[in-house]
């Protein structure tokens, strides 16, 4: 057998390194290196010949690979306990949301008293311009903003709180509807599933995914991929619970709307049931665009942006939805797997998610130039 040491190990991967630095942040670097050390002890003790002892040096890197082995095993039994306990972050207290909201009473004057303008807004909560002008006017739109302001920002997080008042305010028979043009509802023809806020409808013969208030007004159309769906949800304070039902329904239906049902050869779709459950609910690791930098202006903005989304909310990236989840480690059987086994385990550990691909190609050399070394 032949093997290559610990230390040519890290020379190779450090000349990997060097043709990627422009993203890989110092303490990424050093969890590549511990992974590779890990994969080589940990193929170095599998191929072990049968029956020769260990020495102490060989168990203390037993010790190192078995360590490894807590992100490498099998973790779907892992995952589906992360996914099943899983529940939109925005939820947290939102039962008390109405809290946050002015009666139906209230004047103009006093509806507005409190409000922040997005600079202030941003200055008090640390929130980033899209986010600050999304929560304030974009949610609301021409709609008559009812959320108490006051209230919201001596809340312990007024983001959270602004996004759990919003959802209130949407699902309560407060007069927010604008009278200059007024909400649309559609009909009966037209919806053709709906499960809380969420309603698959048929506009001019076209049909999509759509946001409802409680009165069964249209607020906006939801763009069909995982990320927008989870965006809206979250920036109106909707629980996507309810997109279980909804997908039990259009399966009723028969609407395709699954990865590769839409069109024939295409990962396009999205998995409503696993996103509910805080899964990707996509065919593809959508916090990954490794051809973000080859595209349009702003591709690797939006790649960056779903990052943070997923790292925010905690969702789940399983083992298969790309190959940048995970790498096998064909010489033991393992998985090293660089999303974690639990919804913040990758975050924990210093991975932001839109650094992973580039993790797994440095993995995934060190793998190639260990097979062609034996």
């Amino acid at each position: 057998m032949t093997t290559i040491s610990s230390a040519q190990a890290s020379d190779q991967v450090g000349a990997i390194t060097n043709t990627q630095t422009t993203r890989l942040q110092d303490n990424v670097q050093a969890l590549v290196q511990s992974f590779a050390t890990a994969l080589l002890e940990s193929i170095g003790s599998a191929t072990r010949t049968e029956g020769q002892p260990a020495t102490s040096d060989a168990k203390a890197s037993m010790g190192v690979a078995n360590g490894a082995a807590r992100l490498s095993t099998d973790v779907t039994a892992g995952q589906s306990s992360a996914i099943s306990s899983w529940r939109a972050p925005w939820l947290a207290g939102a039962e008390n949301a109405n809290s946050y909201l002015h009666a139906a009473d209230a004047d103009a004057v006093t509806r507005q008293t409190g409000k922040p303008d997005a600079a202030t807004f941003m200055k008090a909560t640390g929130a980033d311009f899209a986010t600050a002008s999304s929560l304030l006017y974009g949610v609301m739109g021409s709609n008559e903003d009812f959320r108490n302001w006051n209230a919201i920002m001596a809340a312990p997080d007024p983001i959270m709180a602004a996004r759990q008042a919003t959802g209130a305010l949407y699902q309560s028979d407060l007069p927010y509807a604008s009278e200059y043009g007024g909400g649309f509802t559609p009909d009966s023809q037209q919806v053709l599933a709906q499960s809380g806020p969420y309603a698959w409808l048929r506009m001019e013969q076209r049909e999509g995914l759509w946001l409802l208030d409680g009165q069964g007004q249209i607020l906006r159309p939801i763009a069909f991929s995982a990320p927008d769906i989870l965006r809206t949800s979250r920036d109106f304070g909707m629980d996507v619970g309810k997109l279980t039902d909804l997908a039990d329904q259009m399966d009723t239906l028969g609407v395709h709307y699954l990865p590769g049902q839409q069109h024939p050869g295409s990962d396009h779709g999205v998995d409503l049931r696993d996103l509910a459950a805080g899964g990707v609910g996509s065919a593809y690791n959508w916090t990954i665009d490794p051809q973000a930098h080859l595209k349009a202006p702003g591709a690797q903005d939006a790649e960056a942006a779903n990052a943070r989304l997923a790292q925010e909310l905690g969702i789940v990236l399983p083992r298969g939805t790309s190959a940048a989840a995970s790498i096998k480690a064909s010489n033991v059987g393992d998985t090293i797997n660089l999303a974690g086994d639990s919804p913040n385990q990758g975050e924990a550990k210093g991975i932001p998610a839109g650094e992973t691909a580039l993790i797994e190609q440095l993995l995934s050399q060190l793998k190639v130039a260990l097979t062609n070394s034996k």
